[in-house]
């Protein structure tokens, strides 16, 4: 009986081994893009702000709204060029904020900072 259950235990830490594995290559082969928004001076985090990255061409590429934390986030798709974005955060009583970013591949977390509220 004690060796079935040690089986059974050696049995499911390689099942666990090489799930965990296949996530972590799945993980390399898809980035993310992450913009997280702040206040003013960078103090204090916006929920709630509308996000778009555009490219240079102005095309928009991602967009999306931030959670409580804010936070919004996006998988790069493959293939993604490297280039140089605009991401441009708004909500409605503060200032735009605008940051320019260079992609050079891999994940990228951009801290945007909004203008003061009005």
């Amino acid at each position: 009986m004690k060796s079935k259950k040690f089986f059974f235990i050696v049995f499911t830490l390689i099942i666990v081994i090489i799930t965990l594995d296949k996530l972590s290559i799945a993980r390399d082969e898809a980035p993310y893009w992450r913009v997280i928004v702040h206040e003013e001076y960078g103090i204090g985090l916006v929920s709630g702000a509308y996000v778009i990255v555009f490219d240079k061409n102005e095309t928009r590429m991602f967009e999306g709204t931030t959670d409580t934390y804010g936070r919004v986030q996006w998988s790069i798709p493959s293939g993604f060029n490297y280039d140089e974005y605009k991401v441009v955060a708004q909500k409605s009583g503060f200032g735009d904020g605008v940051k320019f970013v260079n992609y050079n591949g891999g994940d990228i977390i951009v801290n945007v900072n909004i203008g003061s509220p009005f």
